[in-house]
């Protein structure tokens, strides 16, 4: 949605639970609440790039180790 009120209240039950286990409450900007651009760089950055590099870590790979993320042919993909 265009606002915050497309998003759960800080106030919300178990908002902070879900802050601390990585949940990123984003606005897309839109009528839609469909993700955009601009939302799916915020998913790479802050989701998807620490959850790669948190498991080449746990799997002794090295740093520059590729990662493999299949999507589909979405427009904003």
């Amino acid at each position: 949605g265009k606002t915050s009120v497309s998003t759960p209240s800080k106030d919300s039950e178990c908002y902070d639970e879900g802050i601390e286990a990585g949940f990123l409450f984003e606005q897309s900007g839109t009528d839609t609440y469909w993700s955009n651009q601009c939302t799916m760089c915020s998913f790479v950055d802050w989701i998807l790039a620490p959850y790669f590099a948190e498991q080449k870590k746990k799997l002794g790979l090295p740093p520059p180790q590729k990662a493999l993320w299949s999507i589909d042919v979405w427009s904003v993909h």
